[in-house]
């Protein structure tokens, strides 16, 4: 416990009881620990501008954020140390993906300054997209041909079926996350991402914590993070990797103010 100097956070469903909110106690603790010297950071599916409307000003970051399942790493003034693109295999596949799903949406965020690229097959889009949503197609040529230009990090699909139908061969890294699923470039995950910031803080899993609750946790959890702290019961697949389980949020918050503050 003593040599953990990074502690890496998921963000919906482990720092928060209700959608979007963390609660008053645990944005203390979590301001604390950062006064007290420890570097606390997310590791999340969110894009940048997803960050900044849900979390901004509940709770700041002080080391470089694990954006979009890993695809992209950067600080809270949108400056990206790493953005891995998706790449033209894999946008090559969009419009079959799309057409052999019952696709809801799929939708990209482009980049800085921007918010994000819609398909839906007909409007209106699904509403609780809409404070994050610049531009929406219901023309699937038109979405490839934006993808195309923009050439994203992850997309995130949502669909009627509970598995996602791929292309044999299909290279990128598909996860499952809040009913939909998010799909990065090959090897690409929230695991990679850490690695990746470990190395560019010149820091290693011994003095890594970690916290997660869902399905795009399980390769955070498959790191040698010294402490791996499982969130609720939503991923029971989480629980073989962990060190510890807390029940919800104000749990969490117990736990911190114990074992860390």
């Amino acid at each position: 416990m003593e040599n953990i100097k990074l502690l890496i956070f998921d963000l919906d469903g482990t720092l928060t009881l209700e959608k979007r909110v963390i609660p008053k106690k645990l944005q203390n603790t979590l301001r604390q620990l950062q006064r007290d010297g420890y570097l606390v950071t997310t590791a999340t599916g969110n894009a940048f501008v997803q960050f900044m409307w849900k979390y901004a000003a509940q709770f700041l970051p002080n080391a470089p954020m694990v954006l979009e399942n890993g695809a992209r790493i950067g600080d809270i003034y949108e400056s990206y140390q790493q953005s891995v693109p998706l790449g033209n295999d894999i946008l090559a596949a969009i419009p079959e993906i799309i057409t052999r799903n019952e696709t809801d949406f799929i939708g990209f965020y482009p980049g800085t300054e921007e918010d994000y690229v819609f398909y839906t097959p007909s409007l209106p889009l699904n509403p609780s997209l809409d404070p994050i949503t610049q531009t929406t197609v219901t023309d699937i040529d038109q979405y490839q041909e934006l993808s195309h230009t923009w050439n994203p990090s992850r997309m995130v699909i949502g669909v009627h079926n509970e598995t996602l139908w791929l292309p044999e061969g299909f290279t990128g890294t598909v996860a499952s996350n809040m009913g939909s699923h998010e799909i990065t470039p090959a090897n690409t995950d929230k695991g990679w991402g850490v690695r990746t910031l470990l190395e560019s803080l010149g820091l290693t899993f011994d003095q890594v914590a970690v916290f997660g609750n869902g399905y795009n946790d399980i390769a955070l959890f498959q790191t040698d993070a010294v402490m791996k702290v499982y969130v609720g019961e939503e991923c029971p697949e989480l629980e073989q990797y962990a060190t510890h389980r807390v029940s919800d949020a104000v749990d969490l918050e117990k736990f911190l103010s114990v074992n860390l503050n």
